[in-house]
């Protein structure tokens, strides 16, 4: 058990290290680590699976309107990008995004495996969303 403790808090605390640095990059830094970026329109907002009460998985539809950084999963006129929310605006955690439909923004992605390895465009934190 005190072992499983340890690691814990080593991994947690170097998962939140690099959460907090995501925050604090540079537009330039920001450009360089993300797989793709573009500039769009948030067609729609869904939710794809609730984790629990205060944590869900959500998918949304934007239109492109121009691609800044290229990645093969990003073609056509529409993409799904998935992010972490709890669907509430006055979320406090720094690891939740929040989006509106309508909202104009360049979007900064990750590529992640989501189920059965399937590779998926991610907001990982809110400063990946600039409006």
């Amino acid at each position: 058990m005190k072992k499983f403790l340890i690691l814990f808090v080593l991994v947690f605390g170097m998962g939140m290290m690099a959460h907090a640095d995501e925050t604090t990059w540079t537009p330039q830094e920001r450009m360089a680590n993300r797989d793709a970026v573009v500039k769009g329109k948030v067609l729609s907002i869904t939710r794809f699976a609730e984790f629990n009460e205060t944590e869900s998985m959500w998918v949304a539809t934007i239109s492109v309107e121009k691609i800044i950084k290229a990645n093969k999963l990003v073609s056509g006129k529409t993409i799904e990008v998935y992010f972490l929310s709890s669907g509430s605006e006055n979320d406090p955690s720094p690891r939740h995004v929040h989006l509106n439909q309508g909202e104009v923004a360049d979007f900064y992605l990750d590529v992640r495996p989501l189920i059965e390895n399937k590779e998926v465009l991610f907001l990982a934190v809110p400063a990946d969303v600039k409006g």
